[in-house]
């Protein structure tokens, strides 16, 4: 797939991890690689759809996972309720830092949403992190 993606047979890598990920239904890594190959092809409700049935079976166990879910969330339309589910879980189950990147996904989620006072809240706790950094 690597081979494929850096010859710029994007299309050919994201029919490979699909074959593989289909193969290996409970795989994590296979799973993951097909999320990866179809954010590189630029599809991201696909990435965000494996992503999420990931999260959804519990199999989302490190900070960098969370991260990238958000991450595809907060780059498509009309997903900052998402986002917003993403991090808070994330945060609850202690998998994401309370770091200023954290918060400020959050915040702007919140603000995008139209929730304004836990857009303030998420930007002051985003605040003190940033001096942290």
């Amino acid at each position: 797939m690597a081979a494929l993606s850096e010859a710029g047979q994007t299309g050919e890598a994201v029919q490979a991890a699909e074959a593989l990920a289909a193969k290996n239904p409970s795989d994590k890594k296979a799973q993951l690689n097909l999320a990866n190959m179809y954010m590189q092809a630029d599809q991201m409700p696909k990435a965000a759809a494996v992503m999420d049935k990931l999260r959804s079976s519990g199999q989302l166990t490190e900070e960098r996972e969370y991260k990238q879910l958000y991450s595809i969330y907060a780059n498509t339309e009309n997903k900052e309720k998402d986002v917003i589910a993403v991090i808070n879980e994330g945060l609850q189950k202690g998998i994401l830092k309370p770091d200023y990147q954290v918060y400020l996904a959050l915040a702007q989620s919140y603000y995008y949403s139209d929730q304004v006072p836990q857009a303030i809240d998420a930007w002051q706790k985003a605040a003190p992190a940033l001096q942290g950094r």
